[in-house]
């Protein structure tokens, strides 16, 4: 029987009170490997990013505006055991937001580009290389259409290398040769609408990635393409479902073995597309595809409807299921597959051994209805109702295993409770302990956390509590908390938490946090 523990490391830790983390407090002993910064409101914008054993960068954008209109950003490192050892403001341009991180070695490379609020002839994007050991910058500033926004990005040979996304028309891959500052940008594809949905820059000079290229108003085609640093397309093959009932929602993909590549993601039934894919903030799928490429040639291709997984019980109940069955039934005498159409983000697509897994997080939008009395011209009172977006609510994270040719080996699931977030952005942790593959996440204060061993759950799920910094704080809410690998069995937790003090000051404080936790 395998058991989780979490444990918070104890050391001396100090607490920062300081908006720009300069000023030190008074020193905690035996207190949780924890800091503490107190915050005006949850809306601010303190960022984590861990980089692997070197420590974390914390930053945020600050409310200081410099003389040439720039506002400046505040970046601090600290090392593994949370020692501070500096802290630099940088005035980046005022409309320009953060948008992607890329850390190689012991450099963090920050991408900014101009956010929805800022002017539309707005076009100039910076990428901040951060030297963390020395806590030495360099900013390049470069230029490429306003309609374009960043999909992903690498550092490769001294050159800065992205995808960009178009709201209408082709998507480009764009360079920055980051000693002169040049920038090239080529567009991908010749005609309609192509958007990057997966993409990897190789040591080879080449890009490889998953497009989708628009057919009619409401369906798209998924393409396997290899494009040069140089825009020039060296291969695009079409990844096709053989027959027209599937459309290919979503994409991730593995190289394996030099020339081979195992590509897998989320299909819809064509029948359901019309009236849920066009909703915002919808991802709707029936379920998992699979296929191998060798080099430009797709060799084998398999669909998993949701319903036929194993934890298809866990995801929704045995009535639904049966519902599912009978309404597709009903539609058609012919219909072969029901479609349960969960909304679903893949998060990762990881090697592990010799099986592939993909990793996902089902949810759905939440809402709340308010009502009020108003009066017509006449003075007649009459009620109005309307609907206020609370969230996304986080139901489930799934594991799919796969063999080297796209089989199925197992797939497993973990509930998540009580996690509502403002964005789609994975909130579930995959990570392997030995032979174990444990799956966590963080809501309300806790950690939760599930062992799976050869695909079958070993034990129940654990609930471990995220100490505070005394016994005589009680946790009062937890928003915007996310759980973070970081390096060996160490983890980032980190949020904002509103404290009540429950000793004789009986004061609260709302504070963003992040603590260390070690696995066992």
């Amino acid at each position: 029987m395998h058991r989780l523990a979490w444990s918070l490391l104890i050391l001396s830790q100090l607490l920062f009170t300081s908006s720009a983390l300069a000023q030190r407090g008074s020193e905690i002993k035996d207190s949780p490997l924890r800091v503490e910064i107190p915050a005006g409101s949850d809306n601010e914008t303190y960022r984590i990013i861990p980089c692997d054993s070197t420590g974390l960068v914390l930053f945020y954008k600050s409310l200081e505006v410099t003389e040439d209109g720039k506002v400046k950003w505040y970046f601090s490192f600290y090392d593994k055991d949370f020692q501070l050892l500096w802290t630099k403001g940088v005035p980046l341009a005022k409309e320009n937001e953060f948008r992607k991180t890329f850390l190689s070695n012991d450099t963090l490379a920050l991408f900014f580009e101009p956010g929805p609020k800022a002017r539309e002839n707005s076009t100039n994007f910076q990428l901040l290389r951060i030297m963390l050991p020395r806590g030495s910058f360099i900013l390049n500033n470069g230029e490429i259409t306003s309609s374009l926004d960043l999909f992903d990005f690498s550092i490769l040979k001294g050159m800065f290398i992205g995808g960009f996304n178009a709201s209408s028309g082709l998507a480009q891959l764009a360079t920055m040769d980051l000693k002169t500052g040049l920038v090239s940008s080529y567009p991908v594809g010749s005609t309609g609408h192509t958007t990057f949905i997966s993409m990897q820059v190789k040591p080879t000079d080449v890009v490889v990635a998953v497009m989708k290229k628009q057919v009619t108003k409401k369906t798209w085609d998924q393409f396997f393409i290899t494009i040069g640093t140089d825009g020039k397309v060296k291969s695009e093959c079409l990844i096709s479902t053989i027959n027209n009932d599937r459309v290919l929602t979503d994409s991730w993909f593995l190289p394996d073995n030099g020339d081979e590549t195992l590509i897998a993601g989320t299909y819809l039934l064509f029948s359901s597309v019309p009236d849920q894919q066009s909703q915002p903030g919808m991802n709707k799928a029936t379920g998992f595809y699979s296929t191998k490429f060798i080099e430009d040639q797709q060799k084998t291709l398999f669909f998993y409807n949701f319903l036929d997984l194993s934890s298809s019980k866990s995801l929704m109940s045995e009535r639904d299921m049966m519902n599912l069955k009978k309404k597709a039934m009903k539609k058609s005498r012919y219909a072969q597959e029901a479609s349960s159409d969960m909304d679903i983000i893949l998060q990762s697509f990881i090697r592990h051994k010799d099986q592939s897994l993909l990793v996902s997080e089902t949810y759905y939008p939440e809402y709340h209805t308010e009502t009020f009395t108003d009066f017509d011209f006449y003075g007649r009172p009459f009620t109005n109702t309307y609907t206020v977006f609370e969230g996304y609510r986080f139901t489930n994270i799934l594991v799919t295993a796969f063999d080297r040719q796209g089989n199925l080996l197992w797939d497993n699931s973990m509930e998540v409770r009580n996690l509502v977030a403002p964005t789609l952005e994975p909130r579930g942790c995959l990570f392997f302990s030995g032979e174990d593959i444990v799956m966590a996440y963080l809501s309300e204060g806790k950690v939760a956390s599930k062992i799976i061993h050869e695909g079958t759950t070993s034990g129940k799920v654990e609930y471990s509590d995220i100490d505070l910094s005394s016994e005589s704080e009680k946790l009062v809410t937890e928003t915007k908390d996310y759980l973070y690998p970081w390096y060996d069995h160490y983890f980032i937790a980190c949020g904002y938490q509103e404290i009540k003090n429950i000793s004789g000051a009986n004061t609260q404080k709302l504070i963003f946090y992040f603590n260390k936790l070690r696995f066992e």
